[in-house]
């Protein structure tokens, strides 16, 4: 996920807001002294506000929707590794087995089968 996405989605929404308040608050101190202008200050402002909010929905969204893509991604990668720890699993019993079989067959210190064996002793008849 990349971390300056939303770093910058922060930074352009708090600017935003930081000029809309800023705006409206001057403008606000502006109209009291008139009568008729505090008014269409008021109205001005409402648009504002609802742009804002409509930004801050899609960003809502937008974070949403990352992290449902963030959570599937990471549901797929626990499932590969599930798989790759099986398959390597498999791999080392395979690779024990055949060790084991190695050993067994060319191990020159191992006991001879019983069928050597019983085929030395019988002669003492």
């Amino acid at each position: 996920m990349n971390t300056k996405q939303p770093i910058k989605w922060l930074v352009v929404f708090t600017s935003v807001g930081l000029l809309v308040t800023g705006c409206s608050s001057s403008e606000q101190a502006a109209s009291d002294s008139s009568g008729p202008q505090a008014k269409s200050t008021k109205q001005e402002s409402k648009p504002i506000d609802t742009v804002l909010k409509q930004q801050m929905e899609m960003y809502q969204e937008i974070k949403e929707q990352e992290y449902e893509q963030y959570k599937q991604k990471r549901e797929l990668e626990k499932k590969q590794l599930k798989q790759l720890q099986k398959e390597r699993q498999q791999m080392l019993k395979q690779e024990l087995d055949m060790q084991t079989k190695l050993r067994k067959n060319n191990n020159p210190w191992a006991k001879p089968e019983e069928n050597t064996q019983s085929k030395n002793k019988p002669e003492n008849n």
